[in-house]
């Protein structure tokens, strides 16, 4: 997947944050107590993994990850599956991150 390089980090984030708002409200909206619960929280803590991975690794290797992580939680998704975005994806990582580390 081939991601424009003027992509900054501040203009992708804020563009998650309002994908995870509105997958919120339309959670919320639903009724569904326990999955608006388990969205909440796995959207924090996804933002957290991502901030952290940020710091490591070089910004077109984090977008490649992310990408390819949303790819794969499409279908949990559908099926009202939010968990996994709660942990990093060892072989996404691998894939993606390991050999792109931040120059010291």
């Amino acid at each position: 997947m081939a991601l424009p390089k003027t992509t900054h980090p501040s203009v992708h984030s804020s563009t998650l944050v309002i994908y995870f708002e509105i997958l919120q409200y339309f959670i919320i909206s639903s009724g569904n107590v326990p999955a608006s619960l388990q969205v909440n929280i796995s959207c924090v803590e996804y933002l957290c993994i991502l901030y952290q991975v940020y710091s490591c690794y070089e910004w077109s290797a984090v977008l490649q990850y992310h990408f390819m992580f949303h790819s794969r939680r499409l279908a949990e998704m559908r099926d009202g599956d939010y968990s996994d975005w709660r942990t990093m994806d060892s072989e996404l990582a691998s894939l993606y991150l390991y050999g792109s580390p931040k120059p010291n």
